[in-house]
């Protein structure tokens, strides 16, 4: 049920959008003024944009589940610092935001490295930076930690939005798990944290989540350190 209920929100949304806005254009659009013409390309070209990023979800999801990303871990992945992991993700993360947001960045790890796929665990990092972004208020600080807990290292994502319920969050790690999805407009199949989470595990790590104090939420990729960062 939770699965054909989000397909039909997810899919048919956007696709109302696309095919109202090229309906009006086609049938009327010498009548339209520049601007409302503008607006009406700008609502196809954002219902178009949604729908490319559920099918990549899924193609992702599809080649996690068919284990070609495992394969592609084991042939590509390297030994790197975390910290330049992280500043790698904060740089892109900020070109990419439509609107300005603070992001800080905060490096405790002391050139701690691991082994990682980096471009797994940079998409894992920037879709739960994209949930921050998405339930919290449009101005406020996000911020990115990490440090050095006995054998893994942690990055955490710390922002002041909804904060979560950590009795349920497996609902957020299934596949097309959002929770409270009735009560919240989210747009998304609900595979972000499905992917992320998946990501994770095949670099023999795995997310946590907590609250965080003040309000918020915390959410940390943990992964193991590398073997030659352990005996320093």
């Amino acid at each position: 049920k939770r699965v054909i209920h989000t397909l039909s929100h997810e899919f048919r949304t956007p696709l109302v959008a696309i095919n109202t806005g090229t309906e009006l254009l086609l049938d009327q659009g010498g009548k339209f003024q520049q601007d409302k013409a503008h607006s009406l390309l700008e609502a196809v070209q954002r219902g178009g944009r949604r729908l490319e990023k559920l099918v990549n979800d899924f193609m992702v999801l599809q080649q996690i589940e068919a284990g070609l990303a495992q394969r592609l871990h084991e042939t590509r992945a390297e030994v790197v610092k975390v910290k330049d992991i992280m500043r790698a993700v904060a740089d892109d993360f900020l070109e990419e935001l439509p609107t300005p947001r603070d992001l800080k960045v905060t490096d405790l790890t002391d050139g701690a490295r691991v082994k990682v796929y980096t471009i797994q665990i940079s998409d894992a990092i920037s879709r739960i930076l994209e949930n921050s972004v998405k339930f919290s208020e449009p101005h406020s600080e996000i911020e990115i930690c990490s440090y050095v807990r006995s054998e893994n290292a942690l990055i955490e994502i710390r922002d002041r939005g909804l904060g979560i319920d950590c009795e349920r969050v497996r609902e957020a790690i299934d596949v097309f798990g959002q929770i409270d999805r009735e009560h919240l407009e989210q747009q998304g199949g609900g595979l972000g944290l499905a992917i992320a989470s998946r990501y994770a595990g095949l670099a023999g790590g795995s997310l946590e989540f907590s609250n965080r104090k003040g309000g918020g939420s915390v959410v940390a990729v943990v992964l193991p350190l590398n073997s030659e960062t352990m005996r320093k």
